[in-house]
């Protein structure tokens, strides 16, 4: 917690997000991993907001997690350096020419 009452919540633990009204302003209670924060006095349309930002980041965050992760590239010098350990491995009699073709291929 920072000094001045500042407290980082990561997303991930947030477990529901709730909004009491009080007058013209409103409670917003964070859940998170076992515990409550409160955040007292915001303006009630301010606090939707809030809550629906919240909302929608966590079912971002939820699909992307969920995503399969695009395959990375490799660039030319991974490729250069997969192909002189395959050669290595030629040389020294560890893969035959044609498991050496072969793998080359998928460099």
């Amino acid at each position: 917690m920072a000094s001045n009452g500042e407290r980082n919540i990561p997303l991930e633990s947030v477990s529901s997000i709730n909004i009491s009204s009080k007058l013209a302003n409103s409670t917003i209670e964070i859940v998170s991993s076992g515990s409550k924060t409160l955040i007292d006095n915001v303006p009630m349309h301010v606090a939707v907001k809030i809550k629906n930002a919240i909302e929608n980041f966590k079912v971002i965050e939820k699909e992307t997690s969920t995503s399969p992760a695009a395959p990375k590239e490799k660039d030319m010098y991974d490729v250069a350096d997969e192909i002189r350990e395959l050669k290595n491995l030629l040389n020294d009699v560890i893969l035959t020419q044609e498991e050496f073709d072969a793998k080359k291929k998928h460099c």
